[in-house]
Formats: structure tokens, sequence, C-alpha cells
């Protein structure tokens, strides 16, 4: 590809031709689908784990850059997240998507809460496509390992509430954002500098950064997080976890609700063995769009901060 002109392909970012940039299986740097591929994996020592609201990250860099309409969480309501579900699911949900939809509402939405709370619709929303996008093909993933009988995997979930490059505050939520452990673990100066210059800095972040930097040292050294922790491998039983957050301890049943709705739910009144995200082209997309925009997000951060 160094031969090519890259003004060749340059035309497919700023051209709305649905050929998107779209992961394919090639036989040559992918030899086949990811479902088929991990039963002959090599088992080595795995840390894996996601943030508690994960998807909160897109959604406040959609505030943040008024993507879609909208920079207000108050424009959170449920036809906002209708309009966003269908889209992305009806080609797998097909004539089930109305009453799979309603399944979702059941499950993330607070039973008490009132029709107009957009903070509510809006940390639902985070809750959906966490869901959707990470916790459970986490949880996916990690079952494939412990099917291939490996013993060493370990299972964490973040859920400490830093404010540490978090460039837009939700007034009456704390999320825990994709990436907000990044700046605990890479201790990026830009970051830390600007939080200490406008006091959003506290000493549990200074705490949490020294246990990254030991626990995932310790990982790489020993095969194993820090050993004073208890943290154990995780199996196929109770999908034990450490949560790594103002309490850090270990848990059993790693994000439960998603894990039963997204793997087994929802496949199964869509008559399709695979999960959502396994098999629905445009959730494919919308994955490598997320993958794109982390790296927009970083940047812009940077930008704000500076």
């Amino acid at each position: 590809m160094t031969n090519l002109n890259y003004t060749d392909w340059t035309w497919l970012d700023t051209n709305d031709t649905g050929a998107e940039w779209r992961i394919v299986v090639d036989k040559n740097f992918i030899l086949d689908n990811p479902a088929n591929l991990w039963q002959n994996r090599t088992n080595i020592p795995i840390l894996q784990g996601t943030n508690k609201d994960e998807y909160s990250m897109f959604e406040l860099l959609n505030l943040l850059l008024n993507v879609s309409g909208s920079n207000s969480v108050s424009d959170y309501n449920e036809a906002k997240l209708k309009s966003a579900f269908e889209p992305l699911f009806t080609q797998y949900l097909g004539q089930n998507v109305d009453e799979v939809f309603k399944i979702v509402e059941n499950v993330y939405l607070p039973s008490n809460m009132a029709a107009n709370d957009s903070l509510a619709w809006f940390k639902a929303y985070s809750d959906v496509f966490t869901g959707a996008y990470f916790t459970a093909t986490t949880s996916k993933e990690i079952d494939n390992w412990l099917w291939n009988n490996n013993t060493q995997v370990y299972l964490y979930q973040f859920t400490y509430p830093s404010k540490l490059g978090l460039w837009y505050p939700t007034p009456g939520w704390n999320p825990v954002p994709h990436s907000s452990e990044v700046y605990l673990i890479w201790m990026q100066e830009y970051i830390w500098n600007s939080s200490i210059l406008y006091g959003t800095i506290s000493q549990t972040d200074y705490a949490m950064a020294n246990f990254f930097g030991q626990t995932w040292t310790d990982f790489a050294k020993n095969i194993m997080p820090n050993s004073t922790l208890g943290w154990t491998p995780t199996s196929l039983d109770d999908h034990n976890y450490y949560d790594i957050g103002y309490v850090s301890k270990n848990r059993d049943a790693y994000r439960r609700e998603d894990v039963i709705l997204w793997n087994k739910v929802i496949p199964k009144l869509a008559g399709n063995s695979q999960t959502p995200t396994q098999t629905t082209t445009q959730a494919c997309n919308n994955a490598v769009n997320i993958k794109i925009s982390i790296y927009s997000a970083m940047s812009i951060g940077l930008i704000l901060l500076l």
C-alpha cells in the first residue's frame, strides 16, 4: 500500500456512499471470523475489564460538539433513545425490534422515574449501549477464554468517577466514561497539570494512579495482579471480578443484567445464536466509528485543557 496514492480512498471519508471502513476477513491478515478463531488461541494470562459507564463518553462528546443537533442533557427522552436503538438493531431483530426495545427499557429504566426525567434518560442511553457494545461483549470474550480452559483470566470493572479529563460535566451524575482510566495509567501531563491548575484533582486520584501503576506492573511481571488484593481469576460459574472504585473488592456476577439481556435473551428472541454486535452490520460500523471517536475525543480534550 505504500506505493498507492492515498487520495484514491480519502474520498470515502467525505462521501455518504455506504462504503464504510469495514473490517473484513481477507484470508491474509484476518484469516477467519473471530467467532471461530478464538477456539484455536493459545492460552495466555488475561487482564480485561470495562468502565462502569463506557458509552457515556461518546454521548458527552456528542453534546460537546453538538453532533446530533443537541448540546444539552435536557434533550434526552424516550424518543431519542428509540431513534438511536432502532436503526442499529432492526436488521438483527426484524419485527421483534419494538418488543425488544420495551424489554430494554424495563431493564435499564428506574421503575419510579418520571417520563420527563432527562438525566435518567441520559443515564439509560449510556447503560443500554454500554451493555450492548462493551460489557456484554467483554463477558463473551471472557467466556471464550474460559471455555478454552484458560485458568489465568482476571476480570475487573472500574467504578471510580474521577474528574481527570472530564470535559463535559453532568450535574447530578458522575459517570465513569470510556478511557477515564487511561489518565490514571499513562499519567498524561497535560491532563494532570490542567486538573491541578483548576483544582479538580483529589487525593483519591493520586491513590488510584498508584493502584493502577502497581497492579498493572505486577500483572506484567508476575502474571497476576497485585498479590495483596486477593484478586482471583474469574470463572464460568459466577463471573467474579474485581471492582476498582472507592472501595475496591472482589464481587460476583459481572454486569449480570447486560450479560443475560444481550448474550442470552435478545439472541433467543432474534432466533440467532450470535449476539447483536456480532451480526449487525450497522453495529459493526458503529464499533469502527467508536474507535475513531476515541482518538478524536482525546485530541479535543487536549485542545480544551491546554
